[in-house]
């Protein structure tokens, strides 16, 4: 841990125009578009649901997927050539399905992706 408090800081530093750096939690992010702005959020895992089976923690969440957690909401907007800022309502902006749903999940695959 405390090497995180001084490299994290230290990342700010060295990568000019950083607006997040965030190290000590696995994840992934997902991008939202529209023509005014793109959203960025970035998503966390606890390690303690990285190291649980899949099922497990995916039955322990009570949705289609293990839990995470968002940490941080970056907007860019379309007007505005290299922003990229922290969102004022923080995270939220993208949902995610709860539940799977079958007009989503039966869609036509081409025969070309079939082999």
């Amino acid at each position: 841990q405390d090497w995180v408090d001084w490299y994290e800081p230290a990342l700010y530093r060295a990568i000019p125009g950083a607006r997040y750096v965030q190290i000590q939690s696995k994840g992934f992010f997902a991008v939202k578009f529209t023509k005014e702005h793109s959203i960025t959020e970035f998503f966390h895992i606890d390690r303690d649901t990285m190291l649980t089976p899949y099922e497990t923690a995916r039955a322990a969440s009570g949705n289609i997927t293990a839990s995470f957690s968002c940490g941080k909401s970056l907007v860019t907007q379309a007007d505005q050539p290299g922003s990229l800022e922290p969102r004022a309502e923080g995270c939220g902006a993208i949902e995610f399905l709860s539940a799977r749903h079958e007009a989503l999940v039966s869609m036509i695959v081409p025969p070309t992706f079939t082999d």
